[in-house]
């Protein structure tokens, strides 16, 4: 008997352009974790309230229980899934519901989630079943993030949707000239060493980090539609030296440019 027999892995995948909306959704036996990359979504347990989120973002299905989920307005999302059942599918998602018990949870550095989501897509497909131990030593990794995520924001809850809020216009203009010395100061009143505080504590980078990590991921979606050279997407993210490009890329993504163009192509 294996440690990980308590765990069996249903389905795995990602689409990018996701647009199938679900209503009365029942998951019955297994549960699932959900976790959008770009795009906006309602989600929510069918006859109850629903609440819209703002990618990235991760939530989550119980077992018997109805949900009412997808994007808005037609529109679609970067959306993985991973769903699975057992013992240990059931600890999961109880242990988030214990932190989170809204059902879904804000993430901040959705680069280094997204890598454990697609390590597991990689190491679950049917005719892999035998390395299932692997991808749930990954999906506690997962856990464990989400773990450190959710305290966070409790913590912080006050300041928490300010935050989020400068956060998501950093993340959709990230390719802008931002001052945020004169953006803390002009837009919301405090010092900047205050707002810069307040932001690495909820969002978990500074402000200019955080910038870089947004810049890195319009990279990565641009190196992903395959039809810009490594060196154009760097000059549109800002980067006057292809190799400062690269080292950022792969601190960030944990892979370099070409290799990640290399995958996008494969897929």
């Amino acid at each position: 008997m294996s440690y990980f027999d308590d765990i069996t892995f249903l389905h795995t995948g990602r689409d990018r352009n996701h647009r199938v909306l679900a209503k009365g959704f029942n998951t019955q036996y297994l549960a699932a974790l959900e976790f959008t990359r770009r795009g906006t979504i309602q989600y929510g347990i069918t006859g109850e309230k629903r609440y819209l989120l703002e990618a990235p973002v991760i939530y989550w299905l119980k077992p018997d229980t109805s949900y009412d989920y997808g994007p808005i307005d037609g529109g679609d999302r970067d959306h993985t899934w991973c769903c699975f059942m057992g013992k240990r599918a059931v600890r999961i998602v109880k242990g988030l519901d214990e932190i989170s018990p809204r059902g879904f949870i804000h993430v901040r550095n959705p680069l280094e989630l997204g890598h454990y989501f697609d390590r597991i897509i990689e190491l679950v497909p049917e005719e892999n079943l035998r390395k299932t131990h692997i991808a749930a030593a990954y999906l506690e990794q997962i856990m464990s993030l989400l773990t450190s995520e959710a305290r966070n924001v409790f913590k912080n809850k006050s300041d928490f949707y300010p935050i989020r809020e400068v956060a998501g216009q950093i993340r959709e203009k990230c390719l802008d000239n931002w001052d945020f010395q004169a953006f803390s100061r002009d837009k919301l009143h405090m010092s900047y060493s205050s707002f810069r505080k307040k932001f690495k504590t909820i969002i978990g980078e500074a402000p200019y980090d955080y910038l870089l990590l947004c810049r890195m991921q319009r990279a990565a979606g641009m190196l992903r539609r395959g039809n810009l050279m490594i060196k154009e997407v760097a000059e549109k993210c800002g980067f006057d030296d292809v190799s400062s490009f690269s080292r950022l890329f792969k601190k960030k993504a944990g892979i370099s440019p070409s290799k990640y163009l290399e995958r996008s192509q494969a897929r």
